[in-house]
């Protein structure tokens, strides 16, 4: 109401409109994921040599500083929360199933600067596509942290009309971020993606 002047008709159909936008951003934003967990999973398993990678990453003793147990380090011990999660909620072994269940934040999360000496080695490998100037760990942090603040705004009902860069770029950092996980699947996923069209329909 506030932001249509307390015109209740305008505002109705400004709630509507941002409702479409959200549901319609959910289907390059559920490929994205899925594309960016598989990929990362891979070269993760690779780092360790092992399919159930994330078992290792807790004993992984270059990851801790000298003398501090992992409970007082903050970023393992978020990793590790992360990881005891997925792990109940998967209810069995299989690494595929566990990895499933690992949030959006968990992987924008092995991009932090704190994994930077361990994890980005390998995990440049995930952006195969990524223009070499960009292919640094800050940039594709920063541009996934972008995504998963869209994601986040959906998921918790937030609006997304007056986000800031407008939401229409937040569509362009999906793509651009699904073109350097694999040239072929931003075409396929723009087949169905309704967002253009209904951005363009806002009242």
């Amino acid at each position: 109401m506030r932001a249509f002047g307390n015109d209740k008709e305008r505002a109705q159909l400004g709630y509507i409109h941002n409702l479409r936008l959200s549901e319609s951003l959910l289907i390059p934003l559920s490929v994205l994921e899925i594309a960016l967990r598989n990929a990362i999973s891979r070269q993760m398993a690779k780092v360790y040599n092992r399919a159930d990678w994330y078992e290792a990453i807790l004993t992984d003793t270059a990851l801790l500083k000298p003398g501090k147990p992992l409970r007082a380090d903050k970023a393992l011990q978020k990793l590790h929360n992360s990881i005891t999660s997925a792990k109940r909620d998967a209810g069995a072994p299989n690494p595929n199933k566990v990895i499933a269940e690992f949030s959006f934040g968990f992987w924008t999360t092995l991009l932090n600067s704190r994994y930077n000496a361990a994890f980005w080695h390998e995990l440049r490998f995930a952006f195969p596509h990524c223009p070499k100037p960009k292919r640094q760990r800050d940039p594709v942090s920063r541009a996934l942290n972008q995504v998963r603040d869209l994601r986040n705004r959906i998921f918790h009902h937030e609006p997304v009309l007056w986000m800031t860069p407008p939401v229409e770029d937040y569509h362009h950092h999906i793509y651009e971020v699904l073109s350097w996980l694999n040239h072929d699947i931003a075409p396929w996923v723009q087949q169905f993606d309704r967002f253009p069209e209904v951005h363009a329909e806002q009242p």
